[in-house]
């Protein structure tokens, strides 16, 4: 109805204000759809991707994404995660980087921007944390490099092991800042 459009272009408007801003984004679920269209992509597809009567799902990921990089080559899903429709046509930079065995695409990255993912399935069952912290390392980054902020203290070390371009901040235990 009218109020569903109303929220759909709210979220569509907030969605491609944080990217051009450069604001890490992680769309799970619902919000893969409203990506996929705030970068131009079609309406989901309701009669494909309905999800399969098993209990779980092998997904195949691409080994040069993010996800890929994180979760490693396959990752297995609770069915229920990817119940309703799959997506439309993929929008503007978006590349798919992970797939059920239907060919089915099952979550995206923007090429060129920091860190965004859509994802279909929720990751905190199948990652162990791994992609929350990612996430939460880029939005780290993003505000320490705010003009008039302060560089927070790092460690660059693990930073790199974790595979990010620049110091993930840490806040060192039992200091206060001024």
């Amino acid at each position: 109805g009218p109020a569903d459009r109303a929220r759909d272009a709210a979220e569509r408007s907030l969605l491609r204000a944080a990217i051009e801003a450069g604001l890490p984004v992680l769309a799970i679920g619902r919000g893969l759809h409203v990506l996929n269209l705030a970068r131009g992509g079609t309406e989901p597809q309701a009669d494909a991707g309905q999800g399969s009567p098993a209990a779980a799902r092998e997904l195949r990921l691409s080994p040069d994404s993010v996800l890929g990089q994180l979760l490693g080559l396959g990752v297995t899903v609770p069915a229920a995660d990817l119940a309703g429709p799959s997506l439309g046509r993929l929008g503007r930079g978006l590349t798919a980087v992970a797939w059920a065995d239907d060919q089915a695409v099952e979550a995206v990255e923007l090429t060129g921007h920091r860190f965004t993912i859509g994802m279909r399935w929720h990751p905190g069952e199948t990652d162990r944390g791994k992609l929350l912290e990612r996430f939460l390392a880029a939005a780290a980054v993003r505000v320490a490099g705010r003009p008039g902020r302060a560089e927070p203290a790092g460690d660059a070390d693990e930073a790199e092991s974790a595979g990010q371009a620049e110091a993930a901040p840490k806040a060192k235990a039992g200091t206060a800042s001024s």
